[in-house]
């Protein structure tokens, strides 16, 4: 029976992995044609952005992902809360321990590839620091940092909006008692941010976006603020859940 279990577990992520290489791929695509079509000078990190837009991000990566995530999660019966945990708040933090892990893992596989498949796709990692590049065009200066705070911080703002969106999911569920509302609103923000790009809200305001690195702090106090959200968002789940019921 465990053997079985291991066996789908493996056989559910490298479902999900495939799924998160085609549509990168085929992203991708679009965006390096686009720019060899319009003579852009672009590189490595210039794609790993353009994986950030709602268009694609939004439409493919962040639904799915939540609900594969929620799909795992739901194979844990409710029932089993009663069992192992004697406060409804402690069953939340559990819940909430097991979403965040499978968050970062869902954030990883991605991050990798796109990382992988935009090194591939570019003739350089880095650009950001000449008058030709895009960073030049949308800030007027350049960047004199290195790759490496964008890479990071590529990873960990993917992170905060795939924890902070699957988090909120489940906030809703907690306290309307289905899903269906959390992905009308999660469906709102990313056509709201689709159709007007220059009002960043959640997609577009957690990224590695030119403008967020034209200030050396602007992306950290980003960071931040995202673990504030989740963390309110956890707080506001113990206090729905501590009035809850087991099976309620």
């Amino acid at each position: 029976m465990k053997r079985r279990r291991i066996e789908r577990t493996i056989m559910a992520w490298t479902a999900y992995t495939l799924l998160m290489a085609a549509a990168v791929y085929g992203f991708l695509a679009i965006h390096v044609r686009i720019f060899k079509e319009t003579g852009l000078s672009y590189c490595m990190l210039d794609c790993m952005h353009k994986l950030e837009a709602p268009w694609d991000y939004g439409l493919w990566y962040l639904p799915v992902t939540a609900g594969y995530v929620l799909m795992r999660r739901r194979t844990h019966p409710y029932a089993g809360f009663v069992v192992k945990y004697q406060r409804t708040e402690e069953a939340w933090t559990a819940q909430a321990k097991e979403l965040a892990v499978r968050s970062a893992l869902c954030s990883v596989i991605y991050g990798v590839i796109c990382s992988l498949f935009s090194w591939m796709s570019a003739c350089e990692i880095m650009n950001w620091g000449r008058e030709n590049s895009l960073f030049f065009q949308a800030n007027e200066s350049v960047y004199g940092k290195g790759a490496l705070v964008v890479f990071f911080m590529f990873f960990l703002l993917n992170y905060v909006k795939t924890f902070l969106a699957v988090l909120v999911l489940v906030l809703l569920e907690s306290w309307r008692g289905a899903l269906i509302q959390g992905y009308i609103l999660l469906g709102a923000v990313i056509v709201m941010e689709w159709c007007f790009a220059d009002v960043p809200v959640f997609l577009n305001r957690f990224s590695i976006a030119y403008g967020n690195f034209k200030s050396p702090w602007t992306i950290w106090l980003l960071a931040g603020a995202g673990g504030i959200l989740i963390g309110a968002a956890y707080l506001a789940g113990r206090m729905i859940w501590k009035d809850k019921e087991f099976y309620e």
